[in-house]
């Protein structure tokens, strides 16, 4: 691919990107988990690309194509060294591109674990549910006191309530009740 082509699409990427931060802060859609991450990776690597193959014309942009590779190694270099400053360094660098753990799926709905951070408190989950086959719709999110098990869960829906029953590590049976108001 040629370097101004790569170049263009980068920042189509970029630019799709933007768009889907802006659509998530205007409405509770967003892109479907699998769409985003592979998005993400998308720009990454074609900034790498760019980085090492790009054109002389583009010299004003040295500094931002530097950042994919410096990206790259520090990750590397976290991931080596074990220890709480280089888990900092992850968290930090990783966090604008990690999507939610998914949690659950079925029928049609997802529960992603919603802790943002490595000082989260315990146990807050996003449910959401597919729409329009790329995005999601995020229905409600809430807390629990503790983890549920993935594999045995239920979801009700009604016009103004959502009711998830699901079974706690320990086997016990919960439900929760949200209002989709």
């Amino acid at each position: 691919m040629a370097p101004k082509r790569l170049i263009h699409l980068h920042f189509s990427l970029v630019i799709l990107k933007i768009l889907t931060w802006v659509l998530v802060l205007l409405s509770d859609l967003r892109l479907n988990f699998l769409l985003e991450a592979s998005l993400e990776f998308l720009i990454l690597l074609s900034g790498c690309l760019i980085c090492f193959f790009r054109p002389p014309l583009l010299k004003s942009f040295n500094l931002y194509y530097y950042f994919y590779p410096l990206w790259l190694v520090l990750i590397s270099l976290a991931s080596l060294f074990k220890s709480s400053f280089s888990a900092f360094i992850l968290f930090f660098f990783l966090y604008p591109i990690w999507p939610d753990r998914l949690e659950a799926e079925r029928d049609g709905y997802r529960i992603y674990d919603d802790a943002h951070g490595f000082m989260t408190r315990c146990c807050p989950y996003l449910i959401s549910q597919n729409h329009y086959f790329l995005f999601e719709k995020e229905l409600a999110r809430f807390e629990l006191n503790e983890t549920f098990n993935p594999e045995d869960f239920k979801v009700i829906r009604s016009q103004q309530n959502l009711i998830i029953e699901f079974r706690n590590r320990q086997g016990e049976k919960k439900i929760v009740e949200l209002n989709l108001d």
